[in-house]
């Protein structure tokens, strides 16, 4: 706020006013006892009584609110109560005396000042132009007995802002991190018209887990567990695909801090929360590339399958393809794949994404594998040890999608040939007896060289036959981090 008079001056005050302000007691009860008047302004147009609130000198101040003849409202040159500028200074007890004294907790600055800025604000219901009360401002600021003073004077709790997002004291409690105000404003804050007039973001509880605010993101979660509560989904490609989402879904944004997450699972969330329309959480953490999150998430049975009708194979496989599309450095020799790598090795089906599609072109998102590898194009070298990934997992396939063959070659007869080889009954056992050495943490070099196999068939247990994708598969196949669905 701009001030016209900012700055008091030592010589422009009177007597009275200089004594309050020093919290002179004795001088100020003689002034008072000589008949000195008590309306005299400063340059900014202070009267002690304003003099005595900002310094947070109590006693003064209730001299001249019970001896002198004051108006408790008075207001200066630019509209400040001495209320306000106890409740700007922070000053509890001036506060409570120029209430006790009847101080209009709604009279405003003529310029309109917010009290969000404020320590706390100088009106008990009325707000300034953006309709923030003292109430909202109080708990802002983390002023709790100044919470329960402006409550225990009828303050509405369920007030909102005028803003174009508005939220209530509750809400501004929970952004500043004001635990203990939060626990007195939840009781009496009416969590339906929270719902009414603000967008799901501004929910408590997806307030308090944006904020990364643990403790009270506890605190509501144990009030009320949300556990079907629903965020709207936005800012991302595929939005239009999921325009809602769980709450576990909407945590696992870039910036959520990891213990709100687990938080959310050890209050009950649901990892596998597949309800029609949502953003899935798996998903959800794929877009995020939080690796963390998405170890979390296989430790709590993460299912790595998901699909959409209005895309082409198993989601999670395209997902975290994408990803690493993305990422990929084009100078090195071979495809990295950490996504991929993470969604196979605890069971993604692939053979969804190689199979035959049926969905429209669109210019704006990738539907299937194809227009996946059309949107990298930058990438192309790489799109063959992909898709020998992928085929390599896939088995036996009749209805391949025979538009993939120009990413291998420009005819169809490596596609087929690879195809060929790995709808093989050896190749079927192979991926059979390797999947059963996984899922018993036996799949290593030493495990397959004990068993009475001859060598040829230990070799391709090995994945010798595979050649620069070889390295990559082992890791699909390791057993340190298994969580098979």
């Amino acid at each position: 706020m701009d001030y016209i008079f900012t700055e008091g001056y030592a010589d422009r005050c009177s007597t009275i006013g200089r004594a309050a302000r020093e919290g002179d007691v004795r001088s100020l009860e003689r002034l008072l006892a000589e008949g000195r008047p008590t309306d005299v302004r400063d340059n900014r147009g202070w009267e002690p009584l304003h003099e005595a609130a900002w310094s947070n000198h109590t006693e003064c101040l209730n001299i001249l609110l019970e001896k002198a003849n004051v108006n408790v409202n008075v207001q200066s040159f630019a509209g400040e109560t001495a209320l306000y500028l106890a409740a700007k200074k922070g000053s509890t007890e001036c506060v409570a005396a120029l209430l006790d004294h009847g101080a209009d907790p709604n009279i405003v600055t003529p310029e309109g000042y917010n009290p969000l800025w404020l320590d706390w604000g100088s009106m008990v219901d009325e707000a300034a132009f953006d309709g923030a009360s003292p109430l909202l401002a109080a708990a802002q600021e983390g002023h709790d007995n100044c919470v329960e003073l402006l409550l225990s004077y009828n303050a509405n709790p369920n007030l909102f802002t005028l803003d174009s997002i508005p939220i209530c004291a509750l809400q501004s409690a929970i952004v500043c991190n004001r635990f203990r105000c939060v626990k007195l404003l939840y009781p009496v804050t009416d969590l339906q018209k929270i719902k009414e007039k603000c967008s799901s973001e501004w929910q408590p509880v997806c307030v308090a887990l944006d904020l990364g605010t643990t403790d009270i993101l506890r605190y509501l979660l144990t009030q009320d567990p949300a556990r079907d509560m629903t965020v709207t989904y936005d800012n991302w490609r595929h939005q239009h695909f999921w325009e809602k989402a769980p709450l576990l879904s909407h945590a696992t944004s870039e910036m959520t801090i990891f213990q709100t997450v687990e938080t959310l699972l050890e209050y009950g969330f649901e990892v596998n929360d597949f309800r029609d329309g949502l953003m899935p959480p798996i998903l959800a953490v794929l877009k995020s590339k939080r690796f963390d999150f998405l170890e979390l998430f296989w430790r709590h049975g993460a299912c790595p399958n998901v699909y959409h009708p209005q895309i082409s194979g198993n989601c999670c496989v395209l997902f975290a393809l994408a990803n690493d599309l993305t990422s990929q450095d084009v100078m090195l020799p071979n495809f990295q794949g950490h996504f991929l790598q993470q969604v196979l090795q605890h069971g993604a089906e692939v053979r969804s994404c190689l199979l035959m599609g049926n969905q429209p072109i669109d210019d704006n998102y990738w539907r299937d594998l194809s227009s996946l590898f059309e949107s990298h194009q930058v990438h192309e070298r790489f799109f063959n040890t992909i898709l020998c990934i992928l085929m390599f997992l896939g088995g036996s396939f009749l209805k391949l999608d025979e538009s993939l063959a120009v990413y291998i070659s420009k005819d169809q007869t490596k596609l087929k040939r690879i195809n060929a080889k790995n709808s093989s009954l050896l190749h079927l056992c192979r991926l059979r007896i390797i999947r059963l050495l996984q899922k018993n943490n036996k799949y290593n070099d030493n495990s397959i060289a004990s068993l009475d196999l001859p060598l040829e068939a230990q070799e391709m247990l090995q994945l010798k036959d595979c050649g620069n994708y070889q390295y990559f598969l082992k890791k699909v196949f390791s057993p340190s981090r298994l969580a098979l669905h």
